[in-house]
């Protein structure tokens, strides 16, 4: 086994189970390599073997990587054995799968028109600023039955009539319209 640092040592502890090239003698492994293992480029994180590097079928394919069935033949030591690994950062983006956007529709919400009032939770969705998961009502509806009856109506333009900013042109309007389908 060889171990490179980036500032180009080999090993440091013969007890650490690592080659140590300045006494290799003292190395119990003896089928360990004491020379630089000539990566490509250790620095940029590229530890393919150089075509010189004497790591080069210098290992032996115990495990039968190339499932030929024979586990005595050469191999290359390190990580890159058969080429296909893949070793540092993975893209994993083609495993990630994106969950569809959730509309309104798909909560069994309702998107409630501008100025109307959620009588449950609102939850914002793709499609709507504030799905309701509720019903939606006016608010001159105040007693949330679906329609606005003449109590309600008087009510609602006098709220108007006292402050345009609280109820706006618009919503009386809306509010007048809906009086009237009744």
């Amino acid at each position: 086994m060889v171990r490179r640092s980036l500032a180009g040592i080999y090993g440091s502890n013969p007890d650490d189970g690592y080659v140590n090239p300045n006494a290799p003698e003292q190395d119990p492994d003896v089928n360990s390599l004491t020379s630089d293992p000539l990566f490509i480029n250790p620095e940029a994180h590229n530890f393919h073997l150089q075509p010189s590097s004497p790591c080069l079928n210098a290992g032996i394919d115990r495990q039968d990587h190339n499932n030929n069935g024979n586990t005595t033949e050469p191999i290359n030591m390190g990580a890159y054995i058969t080429g296909n690994e893949t070793i540092g950062p993975v893209n994993l983006s083609k495993y990630i799968v994106e969950q569809p956007a959730q509309t309104c529709s798909s909560l069994g919400g309702v998107c409630c028109p501008h100025a109307w009032v959620c009588s449950g939770q609102t939850q914002p969705t793709q499609d709507c600023q504030s799905c309701c998961l509720g019903f939606c009502y006016h608010r001159a509806d105040t007693n949330q039955d679906g329609r606005i009856d003449n109590h309600e109506i008087t009510v609602f333009i006098n709220r108007w009539l006292a402050s345009s900013q609280d109820v706006s042109m618009t919503e009386l309007v809306r509010a007048l319209e809906l009086w009237k389908s009744g």
